[in-house]
């Protein structure tokens, strides 16, 4: 028997046969489908097959200078009930995907739902009238890039995405530099430094203190909006044809070499590695859901910067029942969440530092009730699919109000009312000032019209993002999931979110996304991608300038983040960025790296089984392999 001659015949001949139901990728679209690359005129249809997995529990992880957690990458063995983890077939997201613009950004609305979603971002600033106007006329005459669009396709049947060409000679890894600065206003480009969790800025905002604005009802988050051209100049980006000569047959056989290693032995191993000037040049169970861990953060990041402007700050309040004489609230004192994150007990950017607002403003006490206001988002405390010993191993109970992480306290009460805990938190820290309040600590929203006497804006969206890659945060990536629900006029709960952000994500990529988002953090057993769906999605959001912000916040081998103590003395050290993924029995890693030769890379690889954990060296070695092509 000859032998395979190209990663996609390699993977063919080796895939076990494909299980009833499944459905593998159709024959790709693009100019490079000889050399099996898929584009973004691509939909995602992965097989439903079911598997069953096992976990480690890893202990919870804390951020610097506050409060003493093992980093998520140091585990506390537990076994948790196979009905936690089973995998539910997948299927097709129930989406229509979007067709391309007309004009601007009008193909993203498909239906009367859609509509309605793109009418609030009108109202909100982050698209203009004109092109809601351009919306409604496509939504009546099917208009697509200026002509009357195909039939709908049945039910059940898949369909193709035609994306408009931007015309770029970038790679799929630059963006344009000439939109991305007038764009991004996150952290800083690739080659500076990834903000840190000691970065954070006081963030007070203006207008706070005694004479406060009256709260009207939930408070927005403080944005920095778009302009409208952005919204018209935006089109579906496409993979450019820089797939010019076949893959050099040392460095295939050596990157299939890597994939033999026994430490894989046990495993699913779910892999897509596409060069530039080759095209994909592994691909081992490419098409096949895996469970991605932490690698949902990259869709979070992707999702949130196409909802939500990369300069948007989540405001916790201080507001007051009653007016303020001689120092003293007649009235309660409410400590209302914004959604922030970031918010700690004591330091630069902390429930100290609004007390120290307070004593600027001359409060000197209440007579009322101290009021914890979490009302932002539901009292939903775990997102789906995550098994109860997650919280707080894992991650604080969610709320609106979160405080160190919402991780302060591991007893049951505080864990199932953090909020109520956080305003006793809150209450000591303006005792130890000499702020006294008369009444109780209780719960519940702020009253209408309430003056606010005191903030604390978050760090920017883009800031976040860039913490949250770099540390693996898992409680900005459920803030930042919901936050983008309530942005899209939710509920505030993670389901709200998700919805959201895969509208989001499909909507700035023009794809259609397969199922299996579930939350922000990876923690869910449920979050499934394919390797190929997601090195794709890497290499379309890489056109994008809002790339900047992601790469500028992925860790870096050998030098920063959950990378630090990787890759060291290889040719992949201070080279990769990449964001890591682990759970037990999952590890996966998917990013960016050069190789020796100058070529650019993007690689999504996916490990499920019971030989996950220990095959990370292997794993490594076959990264490391690719780095060092020199052709």
């Amino acid at each position: 028997m000859a032998t395979p001659s190209t990663p996609r015949a390699m993977e063919a001949a080796s895939a076990p046969p494909t299980k009833m139901g499944s459905t593998r990728f159709g024959a790709p679209t693009s100019r490079n489908s000889s050399k099996g690359v898929l584009d973004s005129a691509s939909t995602w249809i992965p097989n439903n097959s079911t598997r069953i997995m096992e976990t480690t529990l890893p202990a919870g992880r804390g951020r610097s200078g506050r409060h003493a957690v093992p980093s998520q990458e140091e585990r506390v063995p537990h076994r948790v009930h196979s009905s936690h983890v089973a995998f539910s077939p997948v299927a097709r997201r129930a989406r229509t995907p979007p067709a391309c613009p007309c004009p601007g950004r009008v193909g993203a609305v498909r239906d009367r739902a859609s509509l309605r979603r793109y009418a609030a971002l009108v109202v909100s600033g982050r698209r203009p009238l004109l092109v809601l106007l351009g919306a409604v006329l496509a939504a009546v005459t099917g208009c697509a890039n200026g002509t009357l669009s195909a039939a709908a396709p049945e039910a059940g049947t898949s369909t193709t995405v035609q994306p408009v060409d931007i015309g770029t000679a970038q790679g799929p890894l630059r963006a344009r530099p000439e939109v991305a600065a007038s764009r991004h206003s996150g952290p800083e480009g690739p080659d500076g430094p990834a903000p840190g969790k000691g970065a954070r800025g006081e963030g007070t905002e203006p207008g706070g203190g005694i004479e406060g604005a009256e709260r009207t009802g939930r408070a927005p988050a403080t944005t920095g909006r778009r302009g409208p051209g952005d919204a018209l100049a935006h089109v579906c980006p496409t993979l450019p044809d820089r797939d010019t000569a076949p893959a050099p047959p040392a460095l295939v056989a050596a990157l299939y070499a890597q994939l033999a290693n026994p430490a894989f032995a046990g495993t699913v191993v779910g892999a897509s590695v596409w060069v530039e000037g080759y095209g994909e040049v592994l691909a081992s169970h490419a098409d096949e859901p895996l469970v991605i861990a932490s690698n949902q953060k990259l869709l979070t990041a992707l999702g949130t910067l196409a909802a939500l402007p990369p300069s948007t700050r989540f405001t916790t309040e201080v507001v007051a029942t009653g007016p303020v004489v001689d120092g003293v609230v007649h009235g309660d004192l409410v400590l209302v969440g914004g959604g922030d994150p970031t918010l700690t007990t004591h330091g630069p950017h902390s429930l100290a530092s609004l007390v120290d607002q307070l004593l600027v403003a001359g409060v000197r006490g209440v007579t009322g009730s101290l009021v914890a206001d979490e009302s932002r988002y539901p009292g939903q405390r775990a997102a789906p699919g995550w098994p109860a010993d997650y919280t707080p191993a894992y991650v604080g109970p969610m709320s609106a109000l979160m405080v160190d992480d919402n991780r302060h306290r591991w007893d049951d009460a505080y864990l199932a009312d953090p909020a109520l805990g956080n305003g006793e938190l809150f209450r000591a820290v303006l005792g130890g000032a000499g702020i006294a309040v008369a009444g109780p600590t209780r719960t519940g929203p702020a009253a209408a019209g309430a003056t606010t006497v005191a903030s604390l804006a978050s760090p920017t969206v883009g800031e976040l993002i860039g913490l949250m890659l770099l540390d693996s945060d898992n409680e900005v990536a459920e803030l930042l999931t919901r936050e983008v629900g309530v942005a899209a006029g939710g509920d505030g709960s993670t389901e709200a979110g998700t919805t959201a952000l895969a509208d989001a994500l499909e909507d700035e990529l023009c794809v259609g996304l397969a199922d299996g988002w579930s939350d922000g953090s990876g923690l869910s057993w449920t979050d499934l991608r394919s390797a190929r769906e997601l090195r794709t999605l890497l290499q379309l959001a890489g056109t994008q300038p809002d790339w900047a912000a992601i790469e500028a916040g992925l860790p870096v081998a050998g030098r920063t983040g959950t990378l630090v103590n990787r890759f060291i003395g290889t040719p992949a050290q201070g080279n990769l960025r990449a964001k890591t993924g682990y759970l037990a029995h999952v590890r996966s890693l998917s990013g960016t790296l050069t190789t020796a030769g100058g070529r650019d890379v993007v690689f999504a690889i996916l490990v499920n089984g019971p030989g996950a954990d220990p095959s990370v060296d292997a794993l490594d070695a076959l990264v490391a392999t690719l780095a060092a092509d020199a052709s």
